[in-house]
């Protein structure tokens, strides 16, 4: 392989139009594991219906299999044409076209997205549409003033993990709006480079320091959903602190870690932010295992407090 196959290589996965891709390619997995829960949950006779509040919709396993195969399918085929077409490109231009892929990526899930929301799993359709609907948005964005629901807590669980696709799908939104979709590589005026670590325009650059707040801010959304939602089921069991504000902690160490990431891009003292993700690893994986799973319940009693 030659030095000028090796710099292409490096281009093309430094294209910020991958951004698009990965964010689709995200959510198409979720659709996978949420499927997945559906099969599972009915194969061992979990009623998870109520639980979840699907309102006697029973989700189709097989039709959201089907569906998102297909998907995935169209999806690759996608990603690979974008990738011959900006891998035969030279070190100093980038094809017109090489912005058409992503852009019938977005259009295609969007109008795909659509008919779902609108035909297939309408209002009277016998089948629910998955975890996340307008109510629960609503109850979500709305906390602690909602009264909650398991599902309501179970969607914002799911909205922390989450972080990767609201990152990619800012920065994928900024490639189209700062114009760097159509931006050639030797473009002087604008002085933008097709690549992850320097794109935008002279308005509107995309890894500007404002972005990168920008971006933080959306990622501390989920987190600051749950926190609220934890404070709320504190009130609503007359202030109790334990289980609920020690949840709440669990969630406002993972802000504090995130929003001390920014801080660390611009300071070299790395030893507050280090001993903070250690803290709150270590009680994220206690909580995790211990509260929620239940591993340890066959431990003695006396140290039920502690474990």
């Amino acid at each position: 392989m030659d030095s000028n196959t090796q710099s292409n290589d490096f281009d093309f996965w430094e294209q910020p139009g991958l951004f698009v891709y990965t964010t689709v390619g995200n959510l198409l997995f979720f659709r996978f594991l949420w499927s997945a829960n559906v099969y599972l949950w009915s194969r061992f006779d979990i009623n998870y219906i109520p639980l979840l509040s699907l309102s006697n919709n029973r989700p189709n396993t097989l039709m959201i299999v089907n569906t998102t195969s297909t998907w995935m399918l169209l999806y690759c085929v996608n990603l690979l044409v974008f990738y011959f077409d900006n891998e035969s490109v030279s070190d100093t231009a980038v094809t017109k076209r090489s912005y058409i892929c992503p852009m019938l990526l977005v259009a295609w899930t969007l109008g795909a997205e659509a008919f779902d929301y609108f035909y297939r799993f309408g209002p009277n359709s016998r089948f629910s549409r998955g975890l996340f609907s307008r109510r629960v948005i609503y109850r979500c964005v709305t906390a602690p003033l909602s009264a909650l629901q398991f599902r309501d807590i179970y969607a914002a669980d799911v909205m922390t993990s989450f972080t990767k696709v609201i990152s990619d799908t800012l920065y994928a939104t900024c490639w189209f709006l700062s114009g760097a979709f159509r931006t050639p590589h030797d473009n002087e005026l604008d002085q933008t480079i097709s690549s992850s670590t320097d794109f935008g325009s002279s308005y509107m650059q995309c890894t500007s320091q404002q972005m990168v707040y920008c971006v933080v801010l959306f990622e501390c959304i989920p987190l600051w959903i749950r926190f609220l939602q934890c404070c709320r089921q504190s009130y609503d069991s007359q202030g109790q602190v334990w289980p609920f504000g020690f949840n709440a902690l669990k969630y406002l160490l993972s802000m504090l870690v995130v929003l001390m990431g920014v801080r660390r891009t611009v300071s070299s003292d790395d030893i507050p932010y280090v001993t903070l993700i250690v803290i709150t690893a270590l009680y994220k994986w206690w909580w995790d295992v211990v509260m929620d799973w239940g591993l340890f319940d066959v431990l003695p009693a006396w140290c039920a407090p502690f474990c």
